[in-house]
């Protein structure tokens, strides 16, 4: 499927590939130091592997590899994306707290996935990369169709413009 696809898309700058998306976990929490110790021990599994962003009341802070989160302690922490490998964490501060979405990728299974690349705010640190995944539904008409799933951040894409 993707090959076929793939032809299509030729002109494209984004390809597909058959893959599959895991929700590991989905959690609510409420108060703002939980927050950023989920982002500590997210980042701890694999620093060297690991890259993101960090959106604070005051600023947005993006890393690559190891990095030392206690400087942000006693601040609110707004949301953040983080990428280690196949896995990712995403945190949005919602109405009584905040949500954390925990992915993995997995290679096969029934879904595609397209890597699309975003222009940073950071020139240095390359694109903002993410991989959207689409599965099959049933539409009205009862035929299956693919639809956009999630969307996840893969890490920064280094040179390009």
């Amino acid at each position: 499927m993707p090959d076929k696809l793939n032809s299509l898309l030729a002109d494209c700058s984004s390809k597909a590939s058959q893959s599959s998306l895991n929700v590991i976990s989905l959690e609510k929490i409420s108060s703002p130091e939980e927050a950023l110790q989920n982002v500590t021990s997210f980042h701890a599994e694999n620093p060297a592997d690991c890259s993101g962003w960090l959106c604070f009341t005051g600023e947005v802070e993006e890393f690559i590899g190891a990095y030392d989160f206690l400087k942000f302690a006693g601040r609110i922490l707004l949301s953040g994306e983080l990428a280690c490998g196949a896995k990712s964490l995403h945190l949005r501060q919602s109405e009584n707290g905040w949500n954390i979405f925990r992915f993995e990728r997995v290679e096969g299974g029934d879904m595609l996935m397209f890597e699309e690349s975003y222009v940073s705010i950071r020139k240095e640190l390359g694109k903002l990369r993410y991989e959207t995944f689409w599965r099959k539904e049933k539409n009205n008409e009862e035929l299956e169709v693919f639809r956009p799933y999630v969307s996840r951040f893969a890490g920064f894409a280094q040179g390009g413009n």
